[in-house]
Protein backbone atom coordinates (compact mmCIF):
# COMPACT_ATOMS: atom_id res chain seq x y z
CA UNK A 1 0.00 0.00 0.00
CA UNK A 2 2.63 2.52 0.72
CA UNK A 3 4.30 1.82 -2.81
CA UNK A 4 0.90 2.59 -4.80
CA UNK A 5 0.69 5.80 -2.07
CA UNK A 6 4.56 6.76 -3.07
CA UNK A 7 4.07 6.20 -7.01
CA UNK A 8 0.65 8.27 -6.94
CA UNK A 9 2.75 10.77 -5.18
CA UNK A 10 5.69 10.58 -7.97
CA UNK A 11 2.95 10.55 -10.70
CA UNK A 12 1.41 13.57 -9.20
CA UNK A 13 4.77 15.69 -8.62
CA UNK A 14 5.49 14.69 -12.53
CA UNK A 15 2.62 15.65 -13.87
CA UNK A 16 2.52 19.01 -11.57
CA UNK A 17 6.01 19.79 -13.14
CA UNK A 18 5.26 18.82 -17.04
CA UNK A 19 1.59 20.85 -16.86
CA UNK A 20 3.57 24.27 -15.10
CA UNK A 21 5.69 23.86 -18.58
CA UNK A 22 2.87 22.86 -20.67
CA UNK A 23 0.85 26.25 -20.58
CA UNK A 24 4.68 27.59 -22.20
CA UNK A 25 5.57 27.03 -25.86
CA UNK A 26 9.17 26.55 -24.81
CA UNK A 27 8.17 23.49 -22.75
CA UNK A 28 8.48 21.29 -25.38
CA UNK A 29 12.60 21.93 -25.42
CA UNK A 30 12.38 20.55 -22.38
CA UNK A 31 11.35 17.04 -23.63
CA UNK A 32 12.91 13.62 -24.23
CA UNK A 33 13.65 13.94 -28.01
CA UNK A 34 15.25 17.41 -27.39
CA UNK A 35 17.16 16.63 -24.02
CA UNK A 36 18.47 13.50 -25.64
CA UNK A 37 20.39 15.13 -28.71
CA UNK A 38 24.18 14.85 -28.31
CA UNK A 39 24.25 18.80 -28.76
CA UNK A 40 21.70 19.38 -25.92
CA UNK A 41 23.09 20.12 -22.06
CA UNK A 42 20.32 20.17 -19.69
CA UNK A 43 20.59 20.88 -16.05
CA UNK A 44 18.43 20.15 -13.37
CA UNK A 45 18.69 21.24 -9.72
CA UNK A 46 16.34 20.11 -6.77
CA UNK A 47 14.06 22.22 -4.84
CA UNK A 48 16.29 21.94 -1.64
CA UNK A 49 19.10 23.04 -3.21
CA UNK A 50 16.85 26.07 -4.72
CA UNK A 51 15.73 27.57 -1.25
CA UNK A 52 18.11 30.08 -0.88
CA UNK A 53 16.92 31.56 -4.37
CA UNK A 54 13.32 31.49 -3.52
CA UNK A 55 12.71 29.26 -6.31
CA UNK A 56 11.22 25.36 -6.02
CA UNK A 57 12.12 24.19 -9.95
CA UNK A 58 15.28 25.23 -12.33
CA UNK A 59 15.57 23.52 -15.20
CA UNK A 60 17.80 24.71 -18.57
CA UNK A 61 18.59 23.87 -21.73
CA UNK A 62 21.61 24.92 -23.76
CA UNK A 63 21.58 23.75 -27.38
CA UNK A 64 25.03 24.07 -29.61
CA UNK A 65 25.75 25.08 -32.15
CA UNK A 66 22.24 25.11 -34.09
CA UNK A 67 20.80 27.45 -35.97
CA UNK A 68 17.55 25.82 -36.96
CA UNK A 69 16.89 25.21 -33.04
CA UNK A 70 17.90 28.38 -31.86
CA UNK A 71 15.31 30.30 -34.23
CA UNK A 72 12.58 27.44 -33.03
CA UNK A 73 13.56 28.22 -29.34
CA UNK A 74 13.06 31.90 -30.50
CA UNK A 75 9.73 31.55 -31.99
CA UNK A 76 8.61 30.09 -29.09
CA UNK A 77 9.78 32.18 -26.64
CA UNK A 78 8.15 35.31 -28.44
CA UNK A 79 5.51 33.98 -28.37
CA UNK A 80 5.45 33.35 -24.39
CA UNK A 81 6.67 36.55 -24.14
CA UNK A 82 2.89 38.07 -25.29
CA UNK A 83 1.74 36.41 -21.88
CA UNK A 84 4.43 37.78 -19.36
CA UNK A 85 3.82 40.06 -16.86
CA UNK A 86 7.33 41.60 -16.73
CA UNK A 87 9.64 41.35 -19.12
CA UNK A 88 13.55 42.62 -20.37
CA UNK A 89 14.48 41.72 -23.56
CA UNK A 90 17.95 42.45 -25.90
CA UNK A 91 18.08 42.64 -29.88
CA UNK A 92 21.04 41.66 -32.01
CA UNK A 93 20.77 42.44 -35.61
CA UNK A 94 16.74 42.75 -34.84
CA UNK A 95 17.04 39.36 -33.76
CA UNK A 96 15.90 38.57 -29.94
CA UNK A 97 19.71 37.96 -28.38
CA UNK A 98 18.18 38.08 -24.45
CA UNK A 99 15.43 37.71 -22.67
CA UNK A 100 14.29 37.68 -19.03
CA UNK A 101 10.22 36.85 -18.53
CA UNK A 102 7.75 36.23 -15.74
CA UNK A 103 4.52 34.70 -15.50
CA UNK A 104 1.88 34.38 -12.53
CA UNK A 105 1.23 30.91 -11.70
CA UNK A 106 -0.42 31.75 -8.58
CA UNK A 107 -1.16 34.42 -5.80
CA UNK A 108 2.41 34.01 -4.45
CA UNK A 109 4.43 31.85 -7.21
CA UNK A 110 6.00 33.01 -10.57
CA UNK A 111 7.51 31.13 -13.27
CA UNK A 112 10.35 33.01 -15.37
CA UNK A 113 12.29 31.71 -18.42
CA UNK A 114 15.63 33.25 -19.33
CA UNK A 115 16.58 33.03 -22.25
CA UNK A 116 19.87 33.84 -24.56
CA UNK A 117 21.48 33.50 -28.09
CA UNK A 118 25.23 33.11 -28.29
CA UNK A 119 24.74 32.71 -31.66
CA UNK A 120 24.42 36.04 -32.70
CA UNK A 121 27.45 37.41 -31.34
CA UNK A 122 30.25 36.61 -33.44
CA UNK A 123 33.70 35.17 -31.19
CA UNK A 124 31.29 33.77 -28.60
CA UNK A 125 30.31 29.81 -27.96
CA UNK A 126 27.88 29.46 -30.08
CA UNK A 127 25.47 28.19 -27.76
CA UNK A 128 21.49 28.95 -27.19
CA UNK A 129 19.74 28.40 -23.92
CA UNK A 130 16.88 28.88 -22.41
CA UNK A 131 15.87 28.13 -18.69
CA UNK A 132 12.93 27.39 -16.90
CA UNK A 133 12.22 28.28 -13.12
CA UNK A 134 9.48 28.57 -10.88
CA UNK A 135 9.20 30.37 -7.56
CA UNK A 136 8.67 33.52 -5.64
CA UNK A 137 12.26 35.73 -6.18
CA UNK A 138 11.87 38.85 -8.13
CA UNK A 139 12.88 39.19 -11.36
CA UNK A 140 15.74 41.63 -10.65
CA UNK A 141 16.82 38.87 -8.10
CA UNK A 142 17.22 36.05 -10.45
CA UNK A 143 19.14 38.65 -13.28
CA UNK A 144 21.74 39.21 -11.05
CA UNK A 145 21.86 35.20 -10.43
CA UNK A 146 21.82 34.46 -14.40
CA UNK A 147 24.54 37.53 -15.12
Amino acid sequence: MKRIIIILLLIATCSFWLSAQSNLKVGRFFTDDVISRKNVTVVEVKSRDLKAYKLSVFKSVTVDNDATMAQSIEGCVKADAQKAIEKETGLRGGRLYYGFYTFSLSKDKNCYIFYRNNLLVRGAKPQTTVVYMEGTASLAELKNLYK
